[in-house]
């Protein structure tokens, strides 16, 4: 039971909001990148007439109208019953890891330190969705997820079981900070711009979630994921990260790899920061 409802019941709901979610994702993938007003109405993309709001229900407007737009005929993309289908299932899926790793160990029916956990591991785990296919097809993070996060954080702080708002604003801080101030000393010394303003929002964010800790060795992980990605990519001559012409080192998104590392950051961070300091004890 959580909450007073079984859990069956909670992963349905879970799974409703996710695919609601992903229909915003994807209101977001598509307008944000051309500063498109998120509140403006849809309209075909054959006719440009406007398209019906049932039209637009996540999945099911799809297959009800078969995969064609009710005004011309025209047909309609399946990428976005896609992204409303994946987040649905992150969604889903996140929920049932919350509850084998913290909500089940929990003997009380009524837990805010158990929602904390579950609210705060499904923000970082479903904005991976927007983060990664904005920014690897337009090199842009969108502010509703960067600043969207320091937002959150900053409010689930308030909650039982996650950092303090004192930690969680000086997570913000000291994590956004200071990796804006080292972007901008690796400017300085290769004479171009080394990380970009979204990127420090994005880790900001998590500084208010996890805290200045965690953030920084979400970095760190980060870090050494897109070294692993960016170096056999550059040896080969190849980048498949950019829609249009091949780019220069400077130019991977690292939100994505951010993105990655701070869900496992947030769940085995302090595990792997001791398996680390054990191995230097003597």
């Amino acid at each position: 039971m959580f909450f007073g409802m079984p859990l069956w019941g909670m992963a349905v709901i879970w799974c409703v909001l996710g695919l609601f979610l992903g229909a915003f994702w994807n209101r977001l993938v598509e307008r944000m990148p051309f500063d498109k007003s998120l509140r403006t109405q849809e309209v075909c993309p054959h006719c440009s007439k406007p398209v019906s709001i049932f039209k637009l229900f996540p999945v099911f407007g799809y297959l009800f109208s078969k995969g064609k737009y009710g005004c011309c005929g025209g047909k309609r993309s399946g990428n976005s019953v896609v992204i409303e289908l994946v987040t649905a299932f992150l969604a889903v899926g996140t929920f049932l890891l919350a509850c084998v790793l913290q909500l089940c160990m929990c003997s009380k029916s009524v837990c805010f330190g158990c929602l904390h956990f579950l609210l705060a591991l499904e923000w970082l785990v479903l904005t991976l969705v927007p983060v990664c296919i904005v920014d690897f097809k337009y090199h842009l993070l969108p502010d509703t997820v960067t600043i969207g996060g320091i937002v959150v954080g900053v409010l689930l702080s308030f909650m039982e079981g996650g950092v303090s708002p004192l930690w969680s604003i000086l997570g913000t801080v000291i994590a956004g900070g200071g990796l804006w101030v080292f972007g901008k000393v690796v400017a300085k010394l290769l004479g171009k711009e080394a990380m970009g303003d979204g990127d420090v929002k994005l880790l900001a964010g998590f500084g208010a979630i996890m805290g200045a800790p965690l953030a920084i060795e979400t970095l760190i992980l980060g870090s050494f994921l897109g070294i692993l990605v960016i170096v056999p990519a550059r040896i080969i001559k190849k980048n498949s990260f950019s829609t249009e012409e091949e780019t220069s080192v400077g130019e991977f998104p690292f939100g994505p790899f951010l993105a990655i590392s701070a869900p496992i950051i947030f769940l085995f961070g302090n595990e792997i920061l001791d398996w680390y300091m054990a191995m230097f004890e003597v």
